[in-house]
């Protein structure tokens, strides 16, 4: 009953988004800093990997993977971005929030025309502290 509670009384606070909206960097730091997990815990961790997502079905993998890989070939995110094969799934780790910011708004672009971007967006952006209304 406390995790309902708790849940019941984080879930006003999470902050609403048009569908598809990234807000800018300040803005995104003050929200993801201030937002708890149900557990009361922040839901960024501490460097070297501040957030991690792991993703099991194949063709989101392969789209995160993609993006990730574009973000990797500029020089500002070399080293900043950690993929970890498993075998059911990956493991995407962004090392600070922006890098995950700088990801977040290519996943968003590109979720106007593919449902499965948009999907991986907005489920990343939920465990954040958003929610896309």
């Amino acid at each position: 009953m406390r995790g309902t509670t708790r849940a019941l009384v984080n879930e006003p606070c999470r902050h609403d988004l048009p569908t598809g909206a990234i807000p800018e960097y300040r803005e995104f730091l003050k929200r993801v800093w201030a937002w708890r997990e149900e557990d009361g815990n922040s839901c960024v961790d501490s460097p070297p990997w501040m957030y991690s997502i792991i993703i099991h079905e194949p063709v989101e993998v392969c789209l995160v993977s993609s993006l990730l890989g574009t973000l990797h070939q500029l020089p500002a995110f070399e080293g900043r971005i950690e993929v970890r094969v498993m075998d059911d799934g990956s493991e995407f780790s962004f090392a600070d929030l922006y890098v995950l910011h700088a990801f977040l708004r290519a996943c968003a672009s590109l979720g106007a025309i593919n449902e499965t971007a948009r999907r991986v967006c907005e489920y990343v952006m939920w465990t954040l502290g958003f929610r896309w209304v």
